[in-house]
């Protein structure tokens, strides 16, 4: 799923989210569940990929929700 910090591009159902340093967002922005985008787990395995973290509690259950809302 994408997230986008672009204000022009929010969308009635997208997910609020503030910045989130824990998440390595350092913007406000918003979970857009309409585009979703596989990606292999071997494309993380890069030297100029950023760090990732596990996202958990509350708003990974609203975009869990939103995600099988629009699949």
């Amino acid at each position: 799923m994408t997230r986008t910090s672009d204000t022009m591009v929010a969308h009635p159902k997208d997910i609020w989210h503030d910045k989130d340093p824990e998440l390595l967002c350092d913007r406000q922005g918003w979970w857009q569940p309409r585009r979703v985008h596989r990606v292999d787990f071997g494309a993380y395995d890069d030297e100029d990929t950023k760090p990732h973290v596990i996202m958990t509690g509350d708003l990974l259950d609203r975009i869990i929700a939103a995600y099988q809302e629009f699949s």
